[in-house]
C-alpha cells in the first residue's frame, strides 16, 4: 500500500489498493530504455560500430533515451502526481500527496465510472448522501465538490481500470448504486 504509507488511519489490510502515476512512469520508462537497446543493437549489427550509435546516429539513439528519462521523472513524481483509491470494508480511500480522505459506505448514494475523456467527466464520481457529508470526511473539501439538483458529487480522476473497479465495488460494497457509465463491467458477470 506505498501510496497510504505514513498515514496512520489509512486503509485496512485486506483493502484492494490502485496505485497511479509510478506505475505508469515504470512502463514509459522500462520502454525507453528497451527501444534504447533494440536501436543500439540493429545499428551496430548493420555494420555502424559499436560507437556508430553515439556518434553517427545520436539523434536516432536520443529519441529513446529521452522516452526512458520522461518515465524517471513519472516514476519520482515530478511529472504526475503519485496517488491512490483504495476500498475495503470501512468505505471508500483516497490520496494524491497533497489530499487524503475516507467516505464511508454509508455516505455514499451512489458511484459512477466514466472512461470518456470527451464530456470531461472521466474518473470515478462518488455522489453523497445524508446533511453536510462533505463536512463527514475531512480532506474531502479539498477536491472541491459540486452540487447539482441537490445532491453532492465528488470527481476522482480515475480513469483507467473501471472494471477491475467495478469489481471490488461489487465485493466491498454491493449496496451502493452504481452508474451506467462502467464500460463493458456489468454487475454479476465475470
Amino acid at each position: 500500500m506505498a501510496v497510504f504509507d505514513g498515514i496512520p488511519e489509512g486503509p485496512s489490510a485486506d483493502a484492494v489498493v490502485y496505485d497511479y502515476g509510478r506505475s505508469t512512469g515504470r512502463t514509459v520508462q522500462q520502454t525507453g530504455v528497451l527501444l534504447f537497446v533494440l536501436v543500439y543493437v540493429v545499428i551496430v549489427v548493420a555494420g555502424g560500430g559499436w560507437t556508430a550509435p553515439f556518434t553517427q546516429w545520436w539523434p536516432v539513439t536520443l529519441v529513446p533515451v529521452l522516452i526512458a528519462v520522461y518515465g524517471s521523472l513519472g516514476v519520482l513524481g515530478v511529472l504526475r502526481p503519485h496517488y491512490g483509491l483504495a476500498f475495503d470494508q470501512h468505505g471508500v480511500w483516497f490520496r494524491n500527496g497533497r489530499t487524503f480522505f475516507h467516505v464511508p459506505w454509508d455516505v455514499i448514494g451512489r458511484i459512477d465510472g466514466r472512461s470518456s475523456e470527451s464530456d470531461g467527466a472521466a474518473g470515478v464520481w462518488l455522489e453523497l448522501r445524508g446533511q453536510d457529508p462533505v463536512g463527514q470526511c475531512p480532506g474531502l473539501a479539498e477536491t472541491k465538490p459540486r452540487t447539482r439538483n441537490g445532491r453532492t458529487q465528488v470527481k476522482l480522476p480515475v480513469s483507467g481500470n473501471l472494471s477491475s473497479v467495478a469489481r471490488d465495488l461489487d465485493r466491498f460494497a454491493p449496496q451502493v448504486n452504481r452508474g451506467r457509465y462502467w464500460g463493458n463491467y456489468r454487475r454479476g458477470r465475470k
